[in-house]
C-alpha cells in the first residue's frame, strides 16, 4: 500500500489519483472488511423468504462479480478524468447511481413473495427459460451485490477523497428512492389487477414527482464536488436550492 499522504491525499489536486491506489482500496475492503463477515448482514431482507439456503459459494461468486465491476468502472473513471476534481465528481456520480439502484433492489425484495411472482410472470415471454426459483435466487443475490458495490465505492470516496463522511449522506436520496420504488411497485401491481384508472393516475403522478426529486438531488450531490458551486453554496445559495429541493 503506498504512503497515503503521497498517494491518496495528493497535494497536487490538479492530477487524478493513480488508479492502482483506488484499486488497492477496493482490494483492502475485500481482504479486510469482508474477512469473516456474515454476508447476510448486508441487507435486512431475509434470504429464507427467497428460498435460499447454504449460500456461501453464491456469496463468494457475487463478491467476485462486484469486485470486477468496480475494477472496470474505476478504470473507465481514471481514463475519463483529466483532474482530481473531475475524478472525484465521477466517483460521486457513480455512488449516487448506486444508491438509487441499491434502494430499488431492496424495495423489490421487501415485497411479499406472491407479489414478486406476479411481477415475474408478467414479464415472461416465450424465450424466457428462467423459472421462478432461479429468479428469486438471482434477485436476492443482486440485492447483496448492490450493497457490496455501495460499500466499496463509499470506501473509495472516504479514503481517497475524504468525502461522504456526513452522517446524513446520502439520507435524502435514499428516502426519495425508497418512496419512488414503493410507488413503482404499487403501480405495477395495480396495473396487473386492472384497478381503477383514478388510483393508477394518482400513483403515476407520485412516480413522476419522486423521479424529478431524485434527479434534482442527484444533481445537487454531484455539483457539491464542483469547487465554484461549493463556494456559492457556502455563501448562502444553498438555502435557495434547499427550499426548491
Amino acid at each position: 500500500m503506498p504512503n497515503r499522504k503521497e498517494g491518496i491525499f495528493n497535494s497536487d489536486e490538479e492530477l487524478p489519483i493513480e488508479n492502482k491506489v483506488i484499486l488497492e482500496l477496493v482490494e483492502e475492503f475485500i481482504s479486510e472488511d469482508l474477512r469473516d463477515f456474515d454476508m447476510e448482514r448486508l441487507t435486512l431482507i431475509d434470504m429464507k423468504s427467497f428460498g435460499i439456503v447454504a449460500p456461501e459459494q453464491d456469496f463468494l461468486e457475487v463478491q467476485s462479480i462486484a469486485q470486477e465491476e468496480i475494477i472496470q468502472k474505476s478504470r473507465a473513471i481514471f481514463k475519463d478524468s483529466k483532474s482530481y476534481e473531475q475524478q472525484h465528481k465521477n466517483y460521486r456520480s457513480l455512488f449516487v447511481d448506486l444508491v438509487e439502484h441499491t434502494v430499488l433492489t431492496e424495495t423489490f425484495g421487501e415485497l411479499e413473495q406472491y407479489e414478486r411472482r406476479k411481477l415475474f410472470e408478467n414479464h415472461l415471454d416465450k424465450e424466457d427459460r428462467e423459472d421462478f426459483k432461479s429468479f428469486e435466487k438471482n434477485a436476492y443475490m443482486e440485492i447483496v451485490k448492490s450493497k457490496l458495490t455501495y460499500h466499496m465505492v463509499i470506501r473509495v470516496l472516504r479514503e481517497a477523497f475524504d468525502d461522504a463522511r456526513e452522517d446524513s449522506f446520502p439520507a435524502k436520496l435514499m428516502y426519495q428512492s425508497s418512496k419512488y420504488g414503493a410507488a413503482i411497485m404499487e403501480l405495477s401491481l395495480l396495473e396487473l389487477e386492472n384497478s381503477s384508472s383514478e388510483e393508477i393516475e394518482v400513483l403515476k403522478s407520485e412516480v413522476a414527482y419522486y423521479r424529478e426529486e431524485i434527479e434534482i438531488e442527484k444533481k445537487f450531490l454531484t455539483s457539491l464536488c464542483d469547487l465554484k458551486f461549493r463556494d456559492l453554496f457556502s455563501r448562502g445559495y444553498g438555502s435557495v436550492l434547499n427550499s426548491a429541493n
